[in-house]
Order: C-alpha cells, then structure tokens, then sequence
C-alpha cells in the first residue's frame, strides 16, 4: 500500500499513517506498514517513482476543475487494465459533474455506484462515488 500527497504534506501524513497503524493494532497484527510518496498529480517524474495500482482511492479530490487533466494525467499513469478506481465526493460545485465524462475521453469506463450500496449516511444524494476502470485490452501500461 502506498499512500500519496504534496511535498509539504507528507510528513504529517507520514506521521498520521504510522499513529493509526500503531493505534488500530496492525503493527502487532504483522501488517506492514504503508509506505508514503511524494506525488504532485499531472507530474511523470513522482508517478515513475510509483508502482501501478491495482486499487486507487481518492476522497474530496474534486475541488477545484483546473486540477482534474493532472488528476486524470495522474490516474491513467498508475494505472494498469485491471486497476479499480474509486473516487468519491461530496457535491459542492456543478463542475464536478464534467469529471465523469472527462474520465470517459481518458479511455476509462466511469460507473456510479448506486446510491443504495452507499453506507446508510451517505445515501442523502450529496454523495458521489465513481467506480473507474480501464477495460482496454490493447492497453499496455
């Protein structure tokens, strides 16, 4: 498991990571602990440094349309055919509804997880989580 974010970000998150770890017990456990990067979306030199996914998460990250061609930039580097990408977020912004379609142009297929498999908290229709995958056997990255 690599976990990502800014340059400035990352030792607190590297800090945070290694708190909850210890904290839930997964250090007794045996697990290992979740390694930490730098990755700026939209940069092939940090994504380079990371190994390809074979399951991408990401929460509130549509905040801001300018960012979503490095995001998806970000996505398809990481990416390999059978790589699950998951994306939610919470509807703040009519902008964030042209994701999806952008994702599509990407080469990706873009389905939204029906509201009713939604924790029972989340089913409000303020929330959107987007299930990405890439199901194009002539891709080989």
């Amino acid at each position: 498991m690599t976990l990502t974010d800014l340059p400035h970000v990352l030792p607190l998150a590297t800090v945070n990571v290694r708190a909850n770890w210890e904290r839930h017990g997964l250090a007794e456990a045996g697990r290992p602990l979740p390694e930490t990067s730098v990755h700026v979306w939209g940069d092939s030199a940090s994504a380079a440094t990371l190994p390809h996914a074979d399951l991408i998460t990401a929460a509130d990250v549509l905040y801001n349309r300018q960012y979503y061609g490095a995001l998806l930039k970000s996505l398809v580097a990481l990416s390999q055919p059978h790589t699950l990408i998951y994306i939610a977020w919470k509807r703040r912004h009519k902008d964030e509804e042209a994701f999806p379609e952008l994702a599509a142009a990407q080469g990706f297929v873009v389905e939204r997880v029906p509201v009713e498999l939604l924790v029972e908290e989340y089913r409000d229709g303020t929330f959107v989580v987007l299930r990405l995958c890439t199901l194009d056997p002539m891709r080989t990255d």
